[in-house]
């Protein structure tokens, strides 16, 4: 009659509460074995379901995903400030190529020497990432190039002053100008693969800092896990003793481990269960 109270409506409900009240004050031994035996019958049905994703699992989880995000946020950081870097170095070497390929190239421009202005061009391109070295003269026609293909008319960089740079689409032109006396007499343009140079190196940077983010990744997890564990293990020791008591077992305790709120916790538990014992105890003890 008191386990299936529930299908009786709220009046019934009520008058079977005051009836276990009843009962207990009564003889108290009757209650802790229907309890016990209740305990028993709920941990059967399985109203106490096994943990599927443990709270440590969750906590690694979290972790992980927290040092991958940083992980990440700093590797993309780190070869963005190298790449601006590279290009930053690679563009000087361009400025210094240029302004070299100028003073060489003055005195071949104004005799006329096409053989030796093809062999300074040639020179500079040898250089790692220059794909076209040309030489204007003062009304911007091209008067030698590295590349075949090249037009005969190009703008001049450095009318109104000595050194020019401009940015097209991953290249890098820089245009020296070429000076006798004074007088304007052409420029020197170099025109760097700035791509190519800071690709390679971000590539090589890149596999670097997967590695240690691997690394760094294990390592973490490791740790993560520890600490997870080391967390979890009083809620998993309070989790046993709630379904001991749940069983009947009035004298399940917990170890407290911590002054934090899972330690309280335990505290709480076992000041319960420890009231539990002393009134079950003391109507027991009336009785006799």
């Amino acid at each position: 009659e008191v386990e299936n109270h529930d299908a009786a409506g709220p009046g019934c409900l009520h008058r079977a509460q005051t009836r276990t009240a009843l009962l207990c004050a009564r003889d108290p031994r009757w209650y802790a074995s229907k309890t016990r035996t209740a305990g028993q019958r709920s941990v059967r049905k399985g109203n106490f379901p096994p943990v599927i994703f443990p709270l440590r699992f969750k906590l690694a989880l979290l972790s992980s995903v927290l040092l991958v995000g940083a992980i990440g946020t700093i590797s993309l950081v780190v070869l963005e400030r190298s790449a601006q870097a590279l290009a930053d170095e690679a563009g000087k070497r361009a400025v210094v190529l240029a302004q070299q390929l100028a003073r060489n190239a003055r005195e071949p421009l104004l005799l006329e020497d096409d053989l030796r202005l093809s062999q300074l061009l040639a020179t500079v391109s040898n250089e790692s990432e220059v794909t076209v070295t040309r030489v204007l003269d003062k009304s911007g026609r091209v008067i030698a190039s590295s590349r075949d293909d090249e037009a005969e008319i190009r703008d001049r960089m450095t009318r109104d002053k000595e050194l020019a740079t401009w940015p097209l689409g991953g290249m890098l032109i820089v245009a020296a100008r070429m000076t006798y006396r004074d007088l304007d007499i052409g420029e020197a343009q170099v025109v760097l693969d700035v791509k190519a140079v800071t690709g390679r190196a971000i590539r090589a940077a890149r596999r670097q800092v997967l590695v240690a983010a691997g690394i760094l990744l294990g390592i973490g997890l490791v740790i993560a896990f520890v600490v997870s564990g080391i967390l979890s293990r009083p809620l998993r020791q309070l989790r046993l003793a709630v379904n001991a008591l749940a069983a009947g077992d009035l004298s399940a305790r917990v170890q407290p481990t911590s002054r934090d709120e899972i330690g309280v916790l335990a505290r709480a538990f076992n000041e319960m269960s420890e009231s539990l014992g002393e009134v079950l105890d003391y109507y027991a003890g009336g009785q006799q």
